[in-house]
Parts: structure tokens; sequence; C-alpha cells
């Protein structure tokens, strides 16, 4: 097996649909997840419907090649 040693690339996303991690912190601060608002009231690992947010653009570095 050949390796190359790499700089690790840090990301998080959500996949579940749970408020939980960074996601709980941002809710915390400022009710917000992704800076779009979330209902008060909700509690960590809380069940989120995310299906009406608006569609988000991909990171130029996720279509770029190298």
């Amino acid at each position: 097996m050949l390796v190359r040693r790499t700089t690790p690339v840090p990301f998080e996303c959500v996949v579940r649909g749970y408020i939980t991690g960074s996601a709980w912190a941002e809710y915390k601060k400022a009710g917000t997840l992704a800076d779009e608002p979330l209902p008060p009231g909700l509690v960590e690992s809380a069940r989120i419907d995310r299906r009406s947010s608006r569609p988000r653009p991909r990171p130029t570095w996720a279509t770029t090649r190298t």
C-alpha cells in the first residue's frame, strides 16, 4: 500500500436532521442554523425539518479540481 501524508480538511455536514454539535452552539447563540432562523424553544438533539430551506450553492472548493 502506498500512502501520502496530507493536510486534513475539516468539515461538518448535517445528515440526520437533528440539531447537535456546532449547529446546536449556533442555535443557542443566535437562534439560527446556517444563518437561517429556526423556531424558538428547540432542545439539544431535537429533530429539525429543513425541507423548507433555500437551496445552497456549492462552495467553490467543491467544484474545482487540482
